[in-house]
């Protein structure tokens, strides 16, 4: 019978639905010591900052510039 007319929720049953497939292998992740942890989080919260304070100047610069359209035009 196919898997997708098999009933559902039997969580005991589910594994003879794919029998022919073997379990892929799980992903390895590498091992790193507590001060390269520390280091790269370091530099994420440095970059976020400074890209926040880019977002920033460019969301002031927007305002700004808008300000002086509405100035000139409907004044």
């Amino acid at each position: 019978m196919r898997p997708s007319n098999r009933q559902k929720f039997q969580a005991d049953k589910r594994e003879t639905i794919y029998s022919g497939i073997h379990n892929p292998k799980r992903a390895v992740f590498t091992k790193f010591s507590a001060q390269q942890e520390s280091a790269a989080v370091e530099t994420i919260r440095q970059e976020a900052s400074r890209d926040k304070r880019r977002e920033y100047l460019l969301l002031i610069l927007c305002i700004l510039a808008i300000a002086v359209f509405f100035y000139i035009f409907f004044r």
